[in-house]
């Protein structure tokens, strides 16, 4: 068969001989492709192997041999480098399949090859909603527990030279992908059930990974945007910072430069409050304010009226509050460090206070200069 190239095959067993498998064939090709001459012809190296000959116009061939009594094997070739289910074969699996049809049908003649097309390729049906359903529901699809599924069961009475096979090559199923040589397998629904429990367990370490690999792209996403902001931070004028970015910049660079303080260090003269660092409010009024969550160093409130202010969770660093008017002014988790308050500040147990000590402080940077080291 130089030069041909195996498509397909299948097998016959609704005939009583080869011969009228033969017969069929040839009538079904003659009148499709308009052949005349063609003839089955038995290789000379293989008794009982019989090729059809004379229909060289169609570019193929088919060998028909008997299996065993009554059951029948056609192969189809064709010339060049065709793969079943490849574009190029298309024709030539067509011609194999209608040709299957004419064959399991030899009561019917088939006039034309398409007239086997509907029925070698029937319509599917896409209306899910038609079909029944393979199994309720609500019933069990799984035996109850206990209950034998599958039994495998091998001979001990295998040949010596199985057995020689497995001792030799790690036995069936061994690392050379041969067969499984056990005596027994037994295969019951317990586990079916554990299998379905790794199968779960795999799911859920599968799903674990997943998230872990989502919270770390969410953190590098999140170091990002953090950088960015530094870079937008350390570029900006220093007299239009806010707040936070006043304290963030004094975190990136370690301290609180005195050129910086001399940049944000301005009086309020009304308007908009974009920020309160650094800030003189001295005599004026700051009314119908929500404060939230910021740290607010070097701020004069000296003779200020607060009126409807809330400041929470905001950390106050260096204020003061000396002669200070409030008119339903609450803190509310609010941090006080080194400020000056005035006395009629009455801030409740969330709050914490913690006022400048020279002395304290002198004490420890004596301690700090004064380190002594003990050697062993």
């Amino acid at each position: 068969m130089s030069g041909y190239t195996e498509i397909t095959g299948t097998q016959f067993t609704n005939y009583t001989s080869i011969e009228a498998l033969q017969d069929i064939i040839i009538r079904t090709i003659s009148r499709w492709f308009n052949i005349h001459g063609a003839v089955w012809s038995e290789l000379e190296c293989f008794d009982g192997v019989y090729i059809l000959c004379g229909i060289d116009r169609i570019q193929s061939h088919f060998e028909l041999f008997e299996v065993r009594e009554h059951l029948y094997q056609l192969v189809m070739y064709a010339v060049g480098s065709f793969r079943r289910h490849g574009s190029s074969c298309d024709y030539f699996e067509k011609m194999f399949d209608c040709l299957s049809v004419q064959i399991l049908n030899p009561d019917r003649e088939f006039a034309k090859m398409n007239d086997c097309l509907s029925i070698a390729y029937p319509p599917m049906n896409f209306d899910l909603l038609d079909v029944e359903p393979a199994q309720h529901i609500f019933e069990n699809p799984v035996p109850l527990r206990g209950a034998l599924a599958e039994t495998v069961i091998y001979s001990e009475s295998e040949s010596e030279e199985d057995e020689d096979y497995g001792g030799r090559y790690g036995g069936y199923g061994g690392n050379d992908g041969g067969y499984f040589d056990e005596d027994e397998i037994l295969l019951t629904t317990e586990d079916a059930a554990v299998l379905s429990e790794d199968e779960d367990t795999v799911a859920s370490l599968e799903d674990a990974v997943a998230s872990l690999e989502d919270k770390d792209t969410v953190a590098s996403l999140e170091d990002t945007v953090a950088s960015l902001e530094d870079d937008v931070i350390m570029s900006m004028p220093l007299r239009n910072m806010s707040d936070k970015q006043i304290d963030r910049y004094c975190c990136i660079i370690g301290e609180c430069p005195s050129n910086a303080i001399y940049e944000w260090t301005s009086d309020f003269n009304g308007g908009a409050i974009t920020r309160y660092s650094y800030i003189n409010f001295a005599d004026t009024t700051i009314s119908d304010r929500r404060v939230l969550n910021v740290s607010i160093t070097c701020a004069i409130f000296t003779g200020c009226t607060l009126r409807n202010v809330q400041f929470e969770q905001v950390h106050f660093h260096r204020c003061d509050f000396m002669s200070v008017t409030l008119d339903n002014v609450t803190f509310k988790d609010c941090q006080f460090t080194y400020c000056d308050l005035d006395i009629c500040i009455d801030l409740d147990n969330s709050c914490s206070v913690e006022f400048y000590d020279p002395e304290e402080e002198m004490r420890q940077a004596f301690l700090e200069d004064n380190v002594t080291y003990r050697y062993c």
